[in-house]
């Protein structure tokens, strides 16, 4: 999916569990913990929070500020800042964390 598609997924409180850049690949993979609950297409008896990977492809650019390692930190907000560019503003347990990533599309994995 085009990046733009990230505006129809709620990742707000969302928890990022981990990530692995695989060089090689482009490849940027981000482990979550995702509230279902806030997602648009929610039903209720479904599980609240489901563990999710987001994939980046052909990713030209990504760093993370301050470069400290993710552990369970929260996504406070993600913002399409260019067409192939995302921000995604982290809290971690005492420090907030700014992603850029500037990639071609996105999947969503199990």
């Amino acid at each position: 999916m085009k990046l733009e598609m990230l505006r129809n997924i709620n990742l707000h409180d969302s928890l990022m569990e981990s990530i692995h850049f695989i060089e090689d690949k482009k490849e940027l993979r981000i482990n979550l913990e995702l509230c279902n609950w806030k997602q648009k297409n929610y039903k209720e008896g479904e599980a609240e929070l489901v563990s999710k990977i987001l994939i980046f492809k052909d990713v030209e650019e990504y760093n993370i500020e301050p470069d400290f390692p993710i552990n369970s930190d929260e996504i406070l907000e993600v913002k399409i800042t260019e067409p192939s560019k995302v921000e995604i503003i982290i809290l971690g347990e005492s420090d907030i964390k700014k992603m850029n990533i500037r990639a071609k599309y996105f999947l969503w994995s199990d």
